[in-house]
């Protein structure tokens, strides 16, 4: 698996997420992001980068924060992770998928999938 950031306060969330991709998808390299200029430090470092981002996460536009990584990083793949389902459709306007926090572990990982295959 390509790089992996997850750009979340949250820290369960965090751990969480950690956990599941290194035990299911066997994710070596994974980083973390506190707010948006972190996040997109981040994407600059890494290629091919599967990038979860919370839409609590300080500094976040959603339509620009995504912009703002496909400029510097045009093989990312981007999910937003939120509580609110009506998030989903500004998320796929932008071209990211949409993970809803406290879905069932298979939708998660279905969305995850969904991630690894636009990447192929």
């Amino acid at each position: 698996m390509s790089c992996v950031i997850i750009a979340d306060t949250d820290r369960s969330a965090r751990n969480a997420l950690t956990l599941l991709l290194t035990r299911k998808y066997a994710a070596e390299q994974i980083s973390y992001a506190d707010d948006v200029q972190s996040l997109t430090s981040e994407v600059q470092a890494g290629q091919n980068c599967i990038v979860l981002i919370s839409d609590k996460l300080p500094g976040l536009a959603i339509p620009e924060t995504c912009e703002q990584i496909r400029k510097f990083n045009p093989n990312a793949s981007l999910a937003i992770l939120s509580v609110d389902s009506l998030l989903e459709a500004q998320a796929v306007k932008c071209g990211a998928v949409f993970i809803r926090k406290g879905d069932s572990i298979q939708i998660i990982m279905d969305q995850l999938d969904k991630l690894l295959s636009d990447m192929e």
